[in-house]
């Protein structure tokens, strides 16, 4: 880990940030920060926008996408057709 990246941090600093990533052994995708609350529909937003092209630009053979169990990122309304 390269020390320039990394910020030392005080815990109950006050503050913090949502944000949606990919990463791979390739590398690193987009990070996407969320404002306020995320909704189904942002989610999708974000899968159309950059899961895909992050995917094509990490250019790895094994890119598996997985998720966590927010309720928004449920399969259902995410699914891919």
């Amino acid at each position: 880990m390269m020390s320039e990246c990394v910020v030392p941090t005080v815990k109950y600093g006050g503050g913090s940030i949502n944000l949606w990533g990919c990463f791979s052994q390739a590398g690193v995708g987009d990070f996407v920060r969320i404002d306020g609350i995320m909704k189904k529909e942002d989610y999708r937003k974000i899968l159309e926008t950059n899961a895909i092209l992050s995917g094509l630009r990490l250019n790895d053979p094994g890119f598996i996408f997985m998720q966590d169990n927010d309720p928004n990122t449920l399969p259902n309304y995410a699914k891919v057709s």
